[in-house]
């Protein structure tokens, strides 16, 4: 029994040799691991006596704390000022932008002034209006127009534009299709994206007269703007010219305008938009309208595209030679000799009425209930010689 009671007592000793050597490996432990006491994070402890008080010393971590505060709102400030200036830049950018903005439309508004003061004084004093042809107050009147119309933009150009048609300088004469130029030929004229957003461009002519009369608009008229406008008996370039394309018309637009016997012949319409346009007895013959849309147009009264070329052309929902209520008006339109593809008639209206060339292929007609007929004849002496078209 007395061996026993012995063993325990030996197995004690041993577990309590094994506990103080741990304690003793991880108080080293993390005697290594403490920071050191001037940073002030580790623990600090020390004696003092009843009736003294200590002032510990000061450490990293307390000048810290005195720093982080002021560090904090220096950085508030540089980032205030930094966005008050970026503020005060941009509104200076902006003011200086229109600032520029009125300046150069007062300038352009000094040259519309001063032109049309010219153009008044020679129309009053120069008699411009019944000037002859190759005259001297014809060639300073153009000379001005030309160079006032290169320093314009398109809403002041379209001022110009008006202002001509309504002083009659852009109005012809001519009989069995021979016109003379108007008293200011617009020939070689800067009009890109003159604004004639719903003018009024129109001749009256009386039934009986033998000669015709038309308004001749030349130039360049590139992303010119005729949406919702009326023309009637207007050319656009020289009627019936011949040779390559007179006058270059690519991305205008004449959305919902109204459109009475006009000439677009020999015309680049590549990407001209008529979306809605009302088109009676229009002249497209020999021009290039590819990529041109004639969406939901209405199209009548011998409205043609003889060998025009219609590649990559829409008239998606287009109305042929049908009032709407009416019905057919007894006319057709002609696609004699037009070459192109990928031609898009889908939804479009009374297509019967349509003589539409076999060179134009690859033709859509998707929701459309009628098909165009064949040109009742071949293509005339010439009409073969279309625009190129790819």
């Amino acid at each position: 029994m007395s061996i026993r009671a012995s063993e325990p007592t030996s197995y004690s000793g041993a577990g309590a040799g094994l506990v103080s050597n741990v304690a003793q490996r991880d108080h080293h432990r993390m005697h290594r691991m403490r920071w050191p006491a001037w940073l002030g994070v580790g623990e600090r402890r020390w004696k003092k006596s009843p009736n003294e008080e200590v002032q510990p010393a000061k450490t990293a971590w307390d000048f810290l704390q005195l720093l982080i505060v002021p560090a904090i709102l220096v950085a508030i400030a540089l980032a205030f000022n930094a966005s008050q200036a970026s503020r005060d830049r941009s509104r200076e950018d902006r003011r200086i932008r229109e600032d520029r903005a009125l300046a150069d439309a007062a300038r352009k508004d000094a040259i519309l002034d001063a032109y049309l003061a010219k153009m008044s004084g020679l129309i009053l004093e120069r008699d411009l209006t019944s000037a002859k042809e190759g005259s001297a107050v014809r060639q300073v009147a153009r000379t001005a127009t030309l160079t006032t119309l290169r320093r314009l933009d398109g809403t002041r150009k379209g001022e110009v534009v008006r202002f001509l048609y309504e002083a009659r300088l852009l109005h012809t004469r001519g009989r069995d299709g021979v016109f003379p130029p108007p008293v200011i030929n617009l020939e070689g004229a800067d009009l890109r994206g003159v604004d004639l957003t719903e003018a009024s461009l129109e001749v009256d002519d009386l039934i009986e007269s033998p000669t015709t009369s038309s308004v001749i608009l030349d130039g360049d008229l590139r992303d010119a703007k005729f949406d919702r406008a009326h023309l009637n008996q207007v050319s656009f370039g020289r009627p019936f010219a011949i040779g390559p394309l007179t006058i270059n018309l690519r991305g205008a637009s004449f959305n919902r305008s109204v459109i009475f016997d006009t000439s677009f012949y020999l015309v680049d319409l590549r990407g001209v938009s008529f979306k809605k346009a009302s088109l009676y007895n229009v002249d497209f013959a020999y021009s290039d309208v590819r990529g041109a849309v004639f969406d939901k147009a209405l199209i009548v009264r011998g409205t043609g595209f003889v060998a025009t070329c219609l590649t990559n052309a829409s008239f998606a929902g287009a109305i042929f030679n049908r009032f709407p209520g009416v019905g057919p008006v007894g006319h057709e339109t002609i696609f004699r000799g037009a070459k192109g593809h990928d031609v898009d008639f889908g939804d479009a209206v009374n297509l019967s009425s349509v003589r539409l060339s076999p060179e134009v292929t690859g033709v859509r007609f998707e929701g459309a209930k009628e098909r165009p007929k064949p040109p009742a004849r071949p293509p005339g002496i010439g009409e073969e010689t279309s625009p190129p078209c790819r």
